[in-house]
């Protein structure tokens, strides 16, 4: 997901969420998130953004590890706040399970 405008965040949010600003500074600023579906009670997520201006990428890197087993199943929209993303930049996202 790659939200750079206020309608997209409206459109994605609005709906099912409460708490979503009114407005957000998208002059200066991007929201990127990739849902991860995990089942363990201790669910830990490291998250890394990479920027490369050379080959004009964003790479967001999200490595999560269940611990314990329980019935409950928790999605995440793993969403960072990242400078604003220049129309000819590509966003790449890699989940990992560890």
């Amino acid at each position: 997901m790659v939200i750079k405008t206020q309608a997209e965040l409206d459109t994605v949010f609005k709906k099912s969420c409460t708490n979503i600003p009114d407005t957000f500074d998208f002059v200066n600023y991007s929201i990127i998130g990739r849902t991860i579906n995990g089942g363990g009670c201790g669910l830990k997520i490291i998250r890394e953004v990479i920027i490369n201006h050379v080959t004009r990428k964003y790479t967001y890197k999200i490595c999560f590890k269940d611990k314990g087993i329980c019935f409950s199943k928790l999605s995440d929209y793993n969403l960072v706040l990242v400078p604003k993303i220049p129309d000819q930049y590509d966003v790449v996202f890699k989940v990992e399970e560890d």
